[in-house]
């Protein structure tokens, strides 16, 4: 039950049964036409199934399987870095764009994202996409770039045309360029910039790495 998670689905199930009665009703009515009638009844009979399913014309949600333009080469650079995750900025509720126009995005760079989405909800997702999300409070971003590196994130891509409002964008690439040490800005566009975290740590511990700076992990 927890697979099929919606139990209505088991809907599809009686409307089988009933089709496969209406099929054996239909069979017995026609087996009692002349094969004339028979003919045109069966032709009568397909096209009420038809005309009762038409759903045309079916409308689509524009998509670019080459990714959208201005994101094509951060997504061919992050390609050709060291595999580890990644999570695209803003997060936000599913749609089309960009939740998962990020997500299809992963066949072209090859690396895992935090968001993304599937039947299931992911608690990180939620988490970081919700109104309490450390993301959202910019005072305290380097806690939360922290705690990212501690979840294994290594890439942080910050679309500012996806933010609703067009202030966060720019607003949340400034607070992440205030910790170069945490975050080192290894790419840019005018659609994408792309960030490269430092790595596991705790906020202000030095890295274990024979005793160099924090910006060495």
């Amino acid at each position: 039950m927890d697979g099929m998670r919606v139990p209505a689905r088991l809907g599809v199930v009686v409307l089988l049964a009933l089709s496969v009665l209406a099929a054996l009703g239909i069979g017995r009515i026609l087996a009692r036409l002349q094969p004339n009638a028979r003919r045109v009844s069966a032709v009568l009979l397909g096209a009420a199934i038809v005309a009762e399913g038409w759903a045309a014309p079916l409308r689509m949600a524009p998509f670019d399987a080459r990714n959208r333009p201005g994101d094509r080469a951060a997504y061919r650079w992050l390609a050709q870095q060291p595999q580890g995750a990644a999570i695209e900025l803003p997060i936000l509720e599913w749609a089309i764009a960009p939740t998962l126009t990020y997500q299809y995005a992963t066949l072209s760079h090859g690396h895992p994202i935090v968001n993304g989405y599937s039947g299931y909800g992911s608690s990180l997702q939620e988490f970081l996409g919700g109104a309490a999300s450390p993301l959202n409070d910019l005072d305290r971003i380097e806690d939360a770039l922290v705690l990212l590196g501690s979840v294994g994130v290594r890439y942080v891509l910050v679309h500012s045309a996806d933010y609703e409002d067009p202030h966060a964008g720019a607003d949340t690439l400034a607070a992440i360029r205030a910790h170069p040490a945490l975050a080192a800005e290894d790419f840019r566009s005018d659609a994408v910039v792309a960030f490269r975290l430092a790595g596991r740590r705790t906020a202000g511990a030095a890295c274990a790495c024979d005793g160099a700076p924090a910006a060495c992990c």
